[in-house]
């Protein structure tokens, strides 16, 4: 059987963090909707779970692009 080594890297923290976060937050508003019950707060937890599922994206498209750059560069 072939052992399979893993190294944790800066991207992978950053990863976990920029997705993590957001979600955990978005996850947090879900629920304090549903246990207070308030239908005036939907909104706002809309606005705010719009807001971090683009924060998410943002941050994955210049993780994305970072590595392009990081690509070329070694190729040089």
């Amino acid at each position: 059987m072939q052992k399979i080594e893993y190294q944790h890297t800066a991207g992978d923290s950053r990863m976990l963090y920029g997705m993590g976060g957001p979600l955990l937050a978005a996850v947090a508003l879900i629920i304090g909707f549903f246990l207070i019950g308030e239908m005036w707060l939907l909104p706002f937890m809309l606005l705010a779970v719009f807001a971090l599922t683009g924060l998410i994206l943002w941050g994955l498209g210049k993780m994305l692009d970072e590595d392009e750059t990081q690509d070329e560069i070694a190729s040089r």
